[in-house]
């Protein structure tokens, strides 16, 4: 069974170890199961379109089991290199969200991407899984769900959304 999420709510904040605030929805405390294979949860939450090269051969677990994570989409609010990126979650105590995580999150609150327009109508991207360069990218075009491998060799643009796991869990 693929991940579910207990809380959703929404909020706007910043950090303050960069001079540029971001803006974050809190999508909320998940458990996620690390054992589904990725066409498996395909199978059970289907997608309108999925990049062919999305498969069980291509993504494979780096773990393996369950935990309980806090999760958010970020958007730094400004055109960013992957690295940066990358950087700029890490100075916030986050960590990038991999492709059980992203999918966790979309199981539960893709139908939410039409009361949330600001947010979720624009791509969310997880930078915790490459492939040969790449990372997933989810977005909702068209009245279709879809995820692609999306190639950055310059920049992200200035709303692009991360999609983040607090690297303090919760007590």
């Amino acid at each position: 069974m693929l991940p579910f999420i207990l809380i959703a709510l929404i909020f706007v904040s910043g950090c303050s170890s960069f001079n540029q605030s971001y803006t974050s929805t809190w999508i909320g405390d998940v458990i996620v199961d690390y054992n589904t294979e990725i066409e498996e949860g395909f199978k059970e939450d289907p997608y309108d379109h999925v990049h062919a090269m999305i498969n069980n051969k291509n993504f494979t677990h780096a773990r393996r089991g369950t935990a309980y994570i806090s999760i958010e989409a970020i958007c730094f609010n400004k055109e960013l290199s992957t690295k940066e990126a990358l950087e700029k979650l890490d100075s916030c105590g986050f960590r990038p969200a991999n492709f059980e995580e992203l999918l966790a999150f979309n199981k539960i609150n893709w139908m939410r991407y039409k009361e949330y327009k600001l947010v979720f109508l624009t791509p969310l991207i997880a930078l915790g899984t490459e492939f040969r360069g790449k990372y997933i990218e989810a977005s909702w075009r068209d009245k279709k769900r879809q995820l692609e491998l999306k190639d950055c060799t310059s920049r992200w643009k200035k709303d692009s959304y991360f999609l983040a796991v607090s690297r303090y869990p919760k007590t």
